[in-house]
């Protein structure tokens, strides 16, 4: 494998992508000359350049340094220019896997992957690891300001989102695994079966250290089939989870708006019977599901409980997860990656939940084709469901084709023709979404926009 330790410069090609940019930032803070290019403007943009990294909009031969070693982002298309370049130039190149395999080879690897909620569980562990002064490495595939995406520690543990979206994933050797679910996302690259998803997690699982540990979801279907998938293997399990059977169960005794932003109350018996109580400042189930894991993990690394306990109360407030952007006399402006219909059905659930005398405005990007494609009835669903009136920006392509028949129009309409009483309307751009969403900030709405591209534009664009 390349040896990045080799050379002092770096250039990564689809710097934006929520995967790139926390990896420019653990190289530039590892000591390398970093630069990168996008061909849009991107959320994290001014922080890359804060930290002196180089940041070019746009293509260009020009922009790939003939001496660096060039990392390159799943999401290009062959014919990128300044991938061709750098393979004119002889430039020594990898993909952003094989970057990240290179980093964690001496590392304890702590790895968290799974279809929905990964770089949540990412988050806290990572922060929880750090209040608990274990000094961890961390790479996490979002770009986050409330919390650092990237950090250099000084100990050999690494915590890293392994996204299971492709199969290059079964090429790590993790020492941990945080297993958040598997669902129906990303099928496209397991010849559209959750049979090949779930053999391929399984394998991943397979991966771990003797003395290594795996961390399930107790609620979710699988669970029990890994669990008997994994007898003969010896591997130690540790369950997280409402059901009875977990070795950590939560309980939410409260989760409310306090006018300023969501406050939950839980509770968590161990497997010893013992009770103790937490509170975190993000909204309900699936955001103390990983409080559970992180707090699962510093036991299983020997932190003792009390001390572990008290670190709950350091977990994050992360950017786009049910993010309150602007709270007004009526309309309430929220912000979230919901990269699939079932995340986007979470956010609108919690909606409904907290706001239940509010209506709810969804303006949504559909992320990739493909995406939309495959789980096309699934937004008609969860859309027409769950929300009083309808915006829909065009797909957020990410370097992906066009396919014919499926597009935000073609969603808006099949939404028309379900039972659904409120607006939907189809716009051609973030600008003309945001225009029309201010009609609803003297009524009492909550305005969520959804989507991990960057319809995020509207909620700043509205909260100004």
């Amino acid at each position: 494998m390349l040896s990045l330790n080799k050379f002092k410069k770096v250039h990564l090609i689809g710097i934006g992508g929520v995967g790139m940019t926390p990896l420019a930032i653990y190289l530039k803070d590892a000591g390398f000359d970093v630069t990168g290019s996008d061909i849009q403007d991107f959320r994290f943009r001014d922080v890359l350049l804060s930290k002196g990294i180089k940041v070019n909009i746009g293509h260009s031969s020009e922009n790939v340094p003939p001496d660096a070693v060039v990392i390159y982002s799943s999401a290009l298309n062959s014919d990128n220019i300044e991938l061709n370049t750098a393979k004119r130039q002889n430039n020594p190149m990898m993909s952003r896997i094989e970057a990240l395999k290179e980093i964690s080879k001496d590392k304890k690897l702590i790895a968290i992957t799974g279809s929905y909620g990964k770089s949540t569980a990412t988050s806290f562990v990572s922060a929880i690891l750090e209040e608990a002064n274990l000094n961890p490495s961390w790479i996490i595939g979002a770009d986050l300001f409330n919390f650092k995406p990237a950090n250099i520690g000084s100990s050999d543990l690494l915590v890293l989102e392994c996204d299971e979206s492709k199969k290059d994933f079964l090429e790590f050797n993790p020492f941990f695994v945080i297993l958040t679910n598997i669902g129906n996302d990303h099928l496209s690259n397991y010849e559209n079966s959750k049979e090949n998803l779930y053999i391929a997690i399984l394998s991943f699982l397979k991966r771990i250290s003797e003395m290594g540990v795996i961390f399930l979801n107790a609620d979710d279907p699988m669970s029990e089939r890994i669990i008997n998938d994994l007898k003969s293997s010896s591997k130690k399990i540790v369950k997280c989870g409402k059901t009875d059977n977990a070795d950590y169960v939560y309980k939410i005794k409260s989760s409310n708006f306090n006018h300023k932003r969501i406050v939950t109350s839980f509770s968590v018996k161990e497997k010893d019977s013992n009770v103790f109580t937490a509170q975190i400042n993000m909204p309900g189930e699936r955001n103390v599901l990983d409080a559970c894991f992180a707090y699962a993990v510093l036991i299983e690394l020997g932190i003792r409980k009390e001390i572990a306990r008290n670190l709950l109360k350091a977990l994050p407030i992360l950017d786009r997860r049910f993010e309150i952007r602007h709270i007004g006399e009526k309309a309430l402006i929220i912000d979230d990656e919901g990269d699939s219909p079932f995340v986007i059905e979470t956010v609108l659930k919690d909606a409904r939940y907290y706001f239940p005398d509010k209506k709810i405005l969804s303006i949504v990007q559909p992320h990739r084709y493909s995406r939309l494609k495959s789980l096309f009835s699934q937004y008609v669903s969860v859309l027409s469901n769950y929300s009083d009136d309808i915006i829909i920006t065009p797909v957020y392509e990410a370097s992906e084709s066009k396919i014919e028949g499926i597009d935000s129009f073609s969603l808006g309409s099949a939404i028309r023709k379900t039972s659904f009483k409120g607006n939907v309307e189809v716009v051609s751009s973030l600008s003309e979404a945001a225009n029309m969403a201010k009609f609803y900030f003297k009524k009492n709405y909550v305005i969520i926009t959804l989507g991990p591209g960057n319809i995020w534009q509207v909620a700043d664009e509205l909260s100004n």
